[in-house]
């Protein structure tokens, strides 16, 4: 009795795993022909994906490097350093709202299919945007051998911030990409706060020039976070964030998951007739 059941949780595992695997490999297709359909009919291709983080690195970093001698923002740190290892994650999560707010009409031919996973297509633009976020960083990290700061990059909080990065950004991408199906003034309200949120976290602004009172309350964006840790992977600043900005960024989290369920189960049946 007791070797068939080990034999059936055997088998049980197996299965989750190879349905795990599947999932993986689809969403992976589905992510690189969402790429691909974005360089569609255009002469240079694949380039693209290449050129357009290439460029916009490029030109932050030649605008605050050579043109403008803008003054250090973090001891020892070169500004250009300091202002895109602040501005990339931003870039990541503005492109992956700004683009997948809308993903379940673009991919409406998928949700009709009774068979298909529809909890993968935000997935799929969160995974097709974070392969132009992994260039732009390896281009960033390109910067800091130049500015001979590469012995500052913390490679394990890089790694724990990308973390942070698909799962806040993707919880966030999914709840707002299902109310969009459902309300369409969630886009241009998606639009809207990515214009003002980046006056809330300090991108383009540094946090030490805060007024004492009111330094926590930048803490109270789950971005603040990622932007913090993100900037502290890349040797730019003294902490990986406050205590108080891990605890919000958990806390935000955790609401997003709890939304993201209920909000699926009860959306969920209704999506095919809606689009």
């Amino acid at each position: 009795m007791e070797a068939g059941e080990t034999l059936g949780r055997r088998a049980g595992l197996i299965r989750i795993r190879e349905i795990f695997k599947e999932r993986m490999s689809l969403l992976w297709d589905l992510a690189v022909n969402d790429l691909r359909r974005a360089q569609k009919d255009t002469v240079l291709g694949w380039g693209w994906t290449f050129i357009r983080p290439a460029i916009s690195v490029a030109v932050y970093y030649a605008v605050f490097s050579l043109f403008f001698a803008m003054p250090e923002q973090s001891p020892g740190v070169p500004y250009s350093i300091w202002f895109l290892s602040g501005m990339l994650p931003w870039l990541f999560y503005a492109e992956c709202l700004g683009t997948g707010v809308s993903c379940f009409s673009e991919y409406g031919y998928l949700v009709r299919k009774i068979c298909f996973p529809v909890y993968l297509i935000p997935p799929i633009r969160l995974t097709s945007t974070f392969i132009m976020h992994v260039l732009c960083v390896v281009l960033l990290g390109a910067a800091c051998v130049f500015e001979n700061h590469f012995m500052q990059i913390r490679l394990v909080w890089l790694l724990y911030v990308c973390v942070c990065e698909l799962i806040y950004t993707g919880m966030r991408l999914f709840v707002s990409a299902l109310l969009a199906a459902f309300m369409k003034d969630m886009e241009g309200l998606t639009a809207i706060s990515l214009q003002a949120g980046i006056w809330a976290v300090p991108v383009l602004w540094n946090i030490k020039k805060v007024p004492r009172k009111f330094a926590a309350l930048p803490a109270f964006n789950p971005m603040y976070h990622i932007v913090q840790c993100f900037r502290y992977a890349f040797g730019c600043e003294g902490s990986p964030g406050s205590g108080l900005s891990f605890a919000v960024f958990r806390a935000a989290c955790g609401v997003l998951l709890l939304l993201c369920v209920l909000l699926y189960r009860r959306l969920r049946m209704h999506l095919p007739d809606v689009l």
